[in-house]
């Protein structure tokens, strides 16, 4: 009988094993697909200021902004912002005892504003640290007037 148990909590070690394995590698899979070619950092995202804080990868491709959840099996973006559309609010210190400042150090809520492909008007909140906030300040502004190409 206790060979019989010893069998089993082996097997369990090697399946938790292999599932944490698995885990580790889908995910490292999946962030190099979504930063394929593109700038990529850790941001929270909220649809409004009474909402949850939700963690996820903020990407700055060359045409648009795009916010994907921490955690899925699947490289598709949750939200997406047209670069030429996308409205920057005032950046704010976020109170420290969120969830997301656990995640983020030093986190700033930056209202953003914008449309999607489909030309739905989206806005939201961002939650990331200053350095990335000043990156995307940045590519916000430098991106070239309306009816000019954007070459990638």
């Amino acid at each position: 009988m206790l060979h019989a148990v010893e069998i089993a909590a082996g097997l369990l070690a090697v399946l938790a094993l292999t599932a944490l394995v698995t885990f580790v590698a889908v995910t490292f899979t999946r962030r190099r697909l979504i930063a394929h070619g593109a700038d990529v950092v850790v941001c929270g995202l909220r649809p409004d200021s009474a909402s949850r804080w939700r963690i996820g990868l903020l990407r700055l491709s060359s045409d648009s902004l795009q916010w994907y959840p921490m955690l899925g099996l699947t490289p598709k973006t949750s939200q997406t912002w047209v670069r030429r559309s996308i409205d920057l609010g005032t950046p704010q210190p976020l109170e420290p005892d969120t969830t997301l400042s656990a995640v983020i150090d030093k986190v700033l809520r930056v209202p953003v504003r914008g449309t999607t492909p489909e030309g739905e008007d989206v806005p939201a909140e961002l939650g990331l640290s200053p350095a990335p906030y000043t990156t995307l300040r940045a590519w916000v502004e430098a991106c070239p007037p309306s009816g000019w190409p954007v070459q990638a």
